[in-house]
């Protein structure tokens, strides 16, 4: 049961062992190491991350590990997952996972935490689950994260997300039609 690297991100090396992820990152300062940490603690303690434990600072090599749950894939997969199960069924968990998200997003603001890469990095927005379960919806890589940072917008909720629903076909010589549903933030 070694520890092996599956993913390196553009500032992190992450590792898997078991059921669990540990992300390593070099940060700038102990400053910005304890800044992370207390993000991270208070993402959390609210149940908008799946870290485990707490993070370990290591003062000799400036380098941060924290330790969280596996995630099963991003967003945009899941996006893409329930787009392929497509009708109506798919267009209303699509909604549901929408408004779960905006809720996450809302929190952040709330906790007046400014995420400071969901809208370049979707990748950041994970989930856990199944159809059968149902999904939850996290938000990891807290690295250029602050507190209290005026006008802050974590995700621009007036972008659009697409969901394209294919609807059945009228006859067997007509191709499957798909409708392009736009369901903005």
């Amino acid at each position: 049961n070694a520890m092996v690297q599956f993913a390196e991100g553009e500032d992190a090396l992450l590792f898997k062992k078991k059921n669990m992820v540990y992300r390593y990152t070099k940060t700038s300062s102990l400053e910005a190491a304890h800044r992370e940490m207390d993000i991270c603690k208070l993402a959390a303690d609210n149940d908008l991350f799946p870290m485990l434990g707490m993070p370990v600072y290591d003062e000799g090599t400036g380098l941060l590990q924290i330790t969280m749950e596996n995630m099963d894939g991003t967003f945009y997969d899941l996006k893409n997952e329930i787009q392929r199960i497509g009708g109506v069924e798919a267009e209303m968990l699509y909604k549901q996972l929408r408004n779960k998200l905006i809720s996450k997003i809302k929190e952040l603001n709330k906790l007046g935490i400014c995420h400071g890469d969901l809208n370049k990095n979707p990748n950041n927005i994970m989930y856990k689950g199944s159809l059968n379960r149902g999904y939850e919806l996290y938000i990891i890589d807290f690295t250029t994260a602050r507190k209290n940072v005026k006008g802050c917008t974590n995700l621009k909720l007036n972008s659009v997300y697409t969901f394209h629903r294919t609807q059945a076909r009228t006859n067997k010589k007509s191709p499957p039609t798909s409708t392009v549903r736009k369901l903005a933030f």
